[in-house]
C-alpha cells in the first residue's frame, strides 16, 4: 500500500482555517487561535506562549492509535462490511457505496483512537499528568479544547485522561470530497491524499479505508492528527532548557536558529544555581534563581519544619513541593 499527495502534486487548499478554542488549559482561562500559515505569539516571559506552541504541535503531529482504531471499528461491524466489500470486488463489481460506509465508520471511530494516542503525547511533551495541565482551581473539570474545521468540530477534554467526541460532523465530506476507483485488484481512494492499495483479503479493504482517513481529516481540519506532521523549533530560553535537560522519548527536536548569547548566559545561570544548591549556598534573593523562577512560572516560599527553614516551590497549578522534589526543567 502507498500514499501520496493528490494527483496534482500540490496540497489541497482547505479554504477555511481551522480554529482552536481553548478553555482552562495551563494558565489560560480562554484562548482562541486560528491556525493560519503564520502564527505569532507576543508576550512577556512565563505567560504561556511556549505552552500554546507545544499544544498546537502535539495536535498536529500525533497520529491516532491504529490498534485502538481497528478495535473500535471492529465493534462497529467494520470487518463484516469489509468482507462484503471484498466479495463484491472479487465478483467484478465496484462497491463504491460500501467504501463510503467504511470511510464514514473510520471517521466515527477516530475520536477514541486519537484520544488514546494523545494521552501519551501530552504526557511526553509536558512531563506531567493530564489533570495537572488544567488551570488553577478548575482541575475538577479539566481543560477543554474545541477544534473547529469547515466540516467538523471535535471536543477534546482533559481530566485524568483525554476524551474526545464529535460535536459536529458533516458526513457529506465522505461523499463530496472522495473519489473511489477500482482497477483490477487495486483500489484508489482520492481525497486530500491519494491512497493506493492492493486488495487480497477483507482486512486489506479495511486498511485502505484507514489509510484514507488522513485525507478526510485534511478536508475537515487541515493539518492535524499527523496528516502532515511538522517539526518543532526551539523557541527561546525555555526551549533551550527543554532541549538540553529534558529526555524526550519518541520526539525529535530541531534547533531552528542560532543560540544567542543570552541563551548561553541563562544556561550558565541555571547550572550555577544547581551547583549552589548542592553546596548549600543557595539564596532565594540570588538573581540567577529569580531569573529561573520567573522563566518557569514558580514562586518560592520558606516554611519552618522542626525549627528549621525549608524551601518550597509553588507553580501556577497550585501544587507545592519541597525544592529538592521539584523538576525545574518541566515546562511551566
Amino acid at each position: 500500500m502507498s500514499e501520496s499527495p493528490s494527483s496534482s502534486g500540490e496540497e489541497v487548499s482547505v479554504g477555511h482555517y481551522t480554529e482552536l478554542h481553548i478553555y482552562d488549559f495551563g494558565p489560560f482561562k480562554e484562548v482562541h487561535i486560528e491556525l493560519a500559515p503564520l502564527i505569532i505569539f507576543i508576550g512577556k516571559n512565563s505567560l504561556g506562549k511556549s505552552m500554546l506552541l507545544y499544544l498546537i504541535w502535539v495536535l498536529e503531529k500525533t497520529l491516532p492509535d491504529f490498534n485502538e482504531l481497528y478495535k473500535v471499528m471492529d465493534e462497529m461491524g467494520a470487518l463484516r462490511l469489509a468482507e462484503k466489500c471484498f466479495n463484491s470486488i472479487k465478483a467484478g463489481q465496484e462497491p463504491i457505496e460500501l467504501i463510503y460506509e467504511l470511510l464514514l465508520m473510520t471517521l466515527k471511530a477516530f475520536p477514541r483512537a486519537w484520544a488514546e494516542a494523545l494521552n501519551n503525547a501530552f504526557h511526553n511533551v509536558y512531563g506531567v499528568e493530564i489533570g495537572e495541565l488544567a488551570r488553577l482551581k478548575r482541575t475538577d473539570k479539566g481543560f477543554t479544547i474545541i477544534i473547529e474545521g469547515e466540516k467538523g468540530k471535535l471536543e477534546v477534554v482533559g481530566k485524568d485522561r483525554i476524551s474526545i467526541k464529535w460535536l459536529k460532523l458533516d458526513e457529506s465530506v465522505v461523499y463530496e470530497s472522495t473519489t473511489v476507483l477500482f482497477i483490477g485488484d487495486t483500489i484508489y481512494i482520492a481525497n486530500g491524499i491519494l491512497t493506493e492499495a492492493s486488495i487480497a483479503s477483507p482486512p486489506d479493504v479495511l486498511k485502505a479505508t484507514v489509510l484514507a482517513l488522513r485525507g478526510l481529516l485534511y478536508d475537515i481540519f487541515g493539518k492535524i492528527a499527523g496528516v502532515f506532521p511538522g517539526v518543532l523549533l526551539v523557541d527561546g530560553r525555555a526551549g533551550i532548557m527543554r532541549v538540553l535537560l529534558v529526555p524526550y522519548p519518541s520526539i525529535a527536536l530541531t534547533i531552528g536558529k542560532e543560540v544567542l548569547s543570552a541563551d548561553y548566559e541563562f544556561l550558565e545561570s541555571t547550572y550555577k544555581m544547581a551547583r549552589d544548591y548542592v553546596h548549600g549556598a543557595i539564596d532565594l534573593n540570588v538573581p540567577t534563581l529569580q531569573l529561573l523562577l520567573q522563566e518557569l512560572g514558580f514562586k518560592a516560599t520558606i516554611h519552618e519544619e522542626f525549627g528549621l527553614p525549608k524551601i518550597y516551590m509553588q507553580s501556577w497549578t497550585g501544587q507545592r513541593l519541597p525544592l529538592g522534589s521539584v523538576n525545574c526543567y518541566q515546562p511551566y
